[in-house]
């Protein structure tokens, strides 16, 4: 997830959703995977000069950690995993994830948020790719949830398009959708928990 898009309508959808899913399934931690890459480009045009955005202000509008205040009001364990992404190191980046999903050893919620959702195709930086939700979904547990970000296209089927990209990522057609067309028609939180 780009920083600079922290913080959205899309984020009110993403986390209701997931609040949903904790409260139903009563479970209590969520590890949130955020493919984290930073927006360098930071400068302001006054005029004919430019300046440096506050680094303040980029801190108030991106802190990722924030969530914190969410998973109190909630009591939630909420976990980011915002270890910076490096596209050509994808797998080194899922091996840490594994890694920190072994230190958790109760029920959770694995989040995987790119900027864009899944890519069978693509191994662009902005979506997690069917290698990468098939290698995490095949070490979690049962009672354990995948879920996984989608920004929708502009075609009337993106979501079914995308739900047959995770099921056969996971070898299940199981996959559910949380949407809430009201506040963000364009977004959903994909989901299948591990029998």
């Amino acid at each position: 997830m780009k920083d600079l898009w922290y913080g959205d309508r899309r984020d009110r959808v993403k986390w209701g959703g997931l609040i949903y899913l904790a409260e139903s399934h009563e479970i209590r931690t969520i590890l949130q995977v955020v493919y984290l890459r930073t927006h360098d480009k930071r400068e302001l045009n006054c005029g004919n000069s430019r300046h440096f955005l506050s680094e303040a202000v980029w801190a108030h509008f991106s802190n990722l950690k924030d969530i914190q205040r969410l998973a109190q009001a909630c009591n939630l364990t909420i976990s980011v995993f915002d270890n910076s992404f490096d596209p050509t190191r994808r797998r080194d980046y899922i091996r840490e994830v594994i890694s920190e999903l072994s230190r958790i050893g109760r029920s959770k919620i694995l989040f995987l948020d790119p900027d864009t959702g899944i890519s069978i195709k693509s191994t662009k930086a902005q979506y997690v790719i069917g290698r990468d939700i098939e290698e995490l979904w095949k070490i979690l547990k049962q009672r354990d949830i995948l879920a996984v970000y989608q920004h929708g296209d502009h075609s009337k089927d993106w979501l079914n398009r995308k739900i047959d990209e995770f099921e056969r990522a996971i070898g299940s057609d199981l996959v559910e959708s949380i949407v809430c067309p009201d506040v963000a028609k364009d977004v959903a939180i994909m989901w299948c928990k591990k029998a």
